[in-house]
């Protein structure tokens, strides 16, 4: 009988892969310390630096996949094989993939120009890749950065909910909802925010209290 050894169960799921592969993952990186490679190196301090955004965790999930290029844009699912229309969901013109949709498509730039952040869109556009955007996005300081990051994500949400809800806001909306979100992170607690806080030990409620337990949704 096949087993899958790395399961207590001897059952394979894709989160017991993934805890193989990302084992693997810090033994190589380990090794490859000792030796002093400078790339290496680099690599550690960019995740680390994108770990430790001071913003929600779904947001760094999200500028993870958008700095490994994963995220399910149409010229991403083209490569994959799959035949559809590239053309971009929310200008319905050039090709889709993220340097048009975040940075170039014309409806993008009317949220740009509305944040007042005109500048560091061209400054992003020029991005030799998405590793290379995420990299000038984590050089930058203070709000900008957070804006930026809130302006990426929302507007990722955005051409989702366009694609499959037929619905969108306009530009002054957008830009309104990013400010607002950016500073409700700046007044929250960075200890609020982190991953660390979320699997915290469930705790019985005080006597003569109530406590209400719901999931995500």
């Amino acid at each position: 009988m096949v087993g899958w050894h790395f399961d207590t169960k001897g059952c394979f799921s894709v989160k017991s892969a993934y805890k193989v592969h990302r084992a693997t993952v810090i033994r190589n990186q380990e090794r490859q310390q000792g030796s002093g490679s400078g790339d290496d190196t680099a690599d550690i301090k960019f995740w680390n630096s994108l770990w430790n955004l001071d913003c929600q965790p779904k947001v760094k999930h999200f500028l993870w996949r958008l700095s490994h290029n994963t995220l399910a844009m149409r010229r991403v699912l083209q490569r994959r094989g799959m035949k559809l229309d590239t053309r971009c969901c929310m200008c319905g013109r050039l090709d889709e993939d993220g340097g048009h949709l975040l940075f170039k498509c014309k409806e993008v730039k009317k949220v740009w120009q509305e944040l007042n952040l005109e500048q560091a869109r061209c400054r992003l556009a020029e991005a030799q890749s998405a590793r290379h955007m995420m990299e000038m996005v984590l050089k930058m300081k203070g709000k900008e950065q957070l804006t930026v990051v809130m302006m990426l994500w929302l507007w990722w949400g955005e051409r989702n909910k366009w694609r499959e809800e037929g619905r969108r806001r306009t530009a002054a909306e957008m830009a309104y909802i990013t400010a607002f979100h950016t500073d409700l992170v700046l007044k929250t607690d960075s200890w609020l925010l982190s991953e660390n806080n979320q699997q915290r030990r469930w705790q019985k409620p005080r006597t003569g209290e109530l406590k209400l337990n719901t999931d995500g949704a």
